[in-house]
């Protein structure tokens, strides 16, 4: 099964949030394998410059919430911890176990 099945439960979440949620908010499905392009669009759709920094009131601006399944939920803590790194914080680190 692809991992943009529309039978998948991450990706079935995502279409909801999509429909519930038309402004203001930003969802896009990722791989596991592929943390370092989820990461990049998080920070691009913040505001990052060319070098991929964030300013300070960009980073208090962020609203970030994190889903994952399976081995996607372990990329997705490791994505909230390199965040939280970075000053970016992350409001619902969430791994699902359905």
């Amino acid at each position: 099964m692809k991992h943009d099945d529309p039978i998948r439960c991450e990706v079935k979440l995502a279409a909801h949030i999509r429909t519930e949620y038309t402004a203001g908010v930003y969802v896009q499905t990722f791989e596991n394998r592929h943390r370092e392009e989820a990461m990049h669009a998080i920070l691009t759709r913040l505001g990052a410059d060319r070098s991929g920094l964030v300013s300070e009131s960009q980073k208090r601006q962020a609203r970030i919430i994190l889903y994952g399944h399976s081995r996607g939920g372990s990329a997705m803590v490791e994505i909230a911890r390199e965040l939280e790194k970075h000053g970016i914080p992350v409001l619902l680190p969430f791994k699902s176990t359905a």
